[in-house]
């Protein structure tokens, strides 16, 4: 006999769903602990970075793994209410052992921070944000929920405190966010520089003046998009920052981007990340019955099947067992979405600001990178169809037009019976780097100039593509709502015959270390790029079957 827990292949988990929450922890229980060196008499006791103290891939702790005691601890607390979910792996009956554990990760985090209260990610010598924020909220929210005192007050996290102090906001939302939230924590709970922290805080998560709320390198992202509102929902609870205001507009945003299979993301954003963080859209969605009906659609499961073990540990399973928390101390009303969650005619929501627009209806939707080329996903119920554009290949180098673009134009018009969007795009190489015995010793070499050279490669890699001169991509997508269906319209000026012109696979050649998981529809994009198809100056795609005509 089943489970009560356990749930049939293919099933949706859904936002609100208690009890398929705790069968999926059951489920992916064994894969987060494999991550941690658990062996107490280890010289990397408490490293949760597998490619480190087992597989000696490389010579340090990737910090940003470090964040398992917020995931230990919220095992924890579902321990202490009472809940188990009667599976194979979770069991209460652990309690202590979870603690001693997180002890000994926090006590690692905090030593590490103690050089010089950053942590590194990719390279020694990095002294990465992300890696530091990150493992630093997740070991001071974990020892504040243990009691772990000497934690709390640990003069590594003092030292990280004192480092994003500093700091001004960044073109990575989703780090300016997590930064905040331990920052504002930390002077909670240490009465340290409260009205210094106040204004650092307010800073970061206002982000870059002139910039829209919580971008991503230029644009909207939903994948981290999740992940700010997910430290949004951590300020909410730690009642450390005044964020309501934020979590609403947040959340909005992101419900306009729920497909109709209950996914988010996709390549026609600005980080193109696919994943979601739990924990933020429960929280958000108790703030309001209209977000509930929208986020209650989100398939929760089919995320975490799809993540590799990076990810899952130091992003989204933290965050899915936090999640379960939230459920288990004030249950939403309904684990299934509401009829009128998403309207049954079609909606048009333009975010210009972030380069998106959304339009879409309870059966379809069709999500636009206005700031990327025209990029766009459409999506039934059954089939999801993937569109990134063109590139060219010109003297050794591919340029291509899914690539955020601040010089890209795009106007949208609207009527009662559907929209036209039209886009001129540039096309874009960007540069590469790939690893090598040489690199990785010259990387040590340079340790030394490590925020220096973080500099170097986000401007190289993610912020300064290089122009194909005068050639443009002009793309009119019109959509007619009566029809059901989409007319692209292409037109590509200035190539010259030595050009060869693709269509593009469904990735982004922009560096995203948190991108190209598998997602419905990419096999098929996939397909059409490897079949050398013919360039189409005009199709239709019907929205109804997802069929080209």
């Amino acid at each position: 006999m089943k489970r009560s827990t356990e749930f049939d292949a293919g099933e949706r988990v859904r936002l609100f769903d208690l009890q398929r929450y705790l069968s999926l922890i059951d489920t992916l229980y064994p894969r987060f602990m494999n991550q941690i060196d658990r062996d107490p008499d280890s010289p990397t006791h408490g490293s949760c970075d597998r490619l480190f103290w087992m597989c000696r891939q490389h010579d340090f702790d990737s910090g940003v793994l470090q964040q398992a005691p917020l995931a230990l601890a919220g095992l924890w607390t579902l321990a202490e209410k009472g809940i188990a979910p009667g599976g194979r792996y979770f069991d209460p009956a652990h309690q202590v052992y979870w603690r001693e554990l997180a002890l000994g990760i926090a006590q690692r985090t905090a030593g590490l921070l103690e050089k010089n209260g950053l942590l590194d990610e990719y390279y020694p010598g990095e002294q990465s944000l992300p890696g530091t924020v990150f493992a630093a909220y997740a070991t001071l929210k974990s020892a504040d929920v243990f009691g772990f005192d000497e934690i709390v007050s640990h003069p590594g996290l003092r030292k990280a405190a004192e480092r994003l102090s500093v700091r001004q906001a960044s073109p990575a939302a989703n780090q300016d966010t997590a930064a905040a939230a331990f920052l504002a924590l930390y002077s909670k709970l240490n009465h340290w520089q409260p009205e210094r922290c106040r204004e650092v805080v307010g800073n970061l998560l206002g982000g870059i003046p002139g910039a829209a709320p919580f971008s991503e390198y230029g644009g909207g992202d939903l994948g981290y998009a999740t992940v700010s509102l997910n430290y949004l929902a951590h300020m909410l609870e730690d009642q450390s920052h005044d964020v309501h205001a934020h979590i609403l507009e947040l959340a909005g945003f992101i419900a306009d981007f729920v497909s109709p299979k209950g996914g988010l993301g996709g390549e026609y954003a600005s980080r193109s990340t696919t994943y979601f963080l739990p924990y933020g859209l429960v929280t958000a969605a108790r703030q309001s019955e209209a977000l509930a009906a929208v986020l209650g659609r989100l398939d929760v499961r089919s995320c975490f099947e799809r993540l590799d073990d990076r990810y899952l540990m130091h992003y989204c399973f933290p965050s899915l067992v936090m999640a379960v928390v939230s459920l288990a101390s004030a249950t939403l009303p309904s684990t299934e979405p509401a009829t009128d969650g998403i309207p049954s005619e079609w909606r048009v929501s333009n975010h210009a600001n972030r380069g998106l627009l959304s339009i879409r209806n309870d059966q379809s939707a069709v999500f636009i990178g206005l700031n990327k080329g025209g990029t766009f996903q459409a999506e039934t119920g059954t089939e999801t169809f993937i569109d990134c554009g063109y590139r060219i290949r010109r003297d050794g180098r591919v340029y291509a037009t899914c690539v955020v673009d601040e010089n890209c134009r795009a106007e949208v018009a609207s009527t009662p019976d559907g929209s036209t969007v039209a886009v001129t795009a540039n096309f874009l190489s960007y540069r590469t780097l790939v690893a090598s015995p040489l690199k990785t010793v010259i990387l040590r070499a340079l340790g030394f100039m490590g925020p220096q050279l973080n500099a170097y490669f986000k401007k190289r890699l993610i912020q300064s593509p290089i122009v194909l001169d005068n050639v443009k991509l002009k793309r009119v997508i019109k959509f007619d709502a009566r029809a059901n269906q989409m007319e692209i319209e292409d037109r590509i000026d200035g190539m010259t015959n030595n050009d060869r012109l693709e269509v593009s696979p469904p990735v982004s050649p922009r560096l995203v270390p948190s991108a190209r998981f598998f997602q419905q529809g990419d096999v098929e994009a996939f397909a059409r790029h490897s079949s050398a198809a013919p360039f189409q100056a005009s199709r239709v795609l019907k929205l109804s079957d997802l069929k080209m005509h």
